[in-house]
């Protein structure tokens, strides 16, 4: 029996395109860095996340865009919906008990939102 094909054949198969979403939260507390700093720090962070992702899995063509201060999920339903979208994939910390009930679940209110199947992994290096 053959396993099942691998991220790598799967898009060889179906030559996807996507858009890359990344959600940046400043968080609270205090910092030599004034907001703005912070904010560019994080962006340029986020920045480098997406484009990684893109060239590893997109030939580097998705779009991509980092969301601040934003509900990270109602963005992402409201672009699926918007462009009808096939397939949703996510990374995911996998946070289980109270931490996913205190900081909420992305995964979660996208699953709720029934706009597109979810496909989620986590990414290399969260441990686990």
């Amino acid at each position: 029996m053959r396993s099942p094909p691998t991220t790598t054949e799967v898009s060889g198969i179906w030559s996807p395109t996507g858009s890359l979403y990344s959600a940046a939260d400043l968080g609270h507390g205090v910092s030599v860095e004034t907001k703005d700093q912070a904010s560019d720090r994080q962006h340029d962070k986020a920045m480098d996340y997406l484009r990684h992702v893109s060239a590893t899995h997109f030939d580097g063509t998705a779009q991509t865009e980092v969301l601040f201060n934003t509900d990270v999920a109602e963005a992402i339903v409201k672009y699926a919906k918007a462009e009808k979208v096939d397939l949703i994939a996510i990374a995911t910390h996998g946070r289980t008990g109270l931490s996913k009930v205190l900081l909420g679940s992305i995964a979660g209110n996208l699953i709720r939102a029934k706009v597109a199947p979810i496909y989620m992994v986590r990414p290399d290096g969260l441990g686990g």
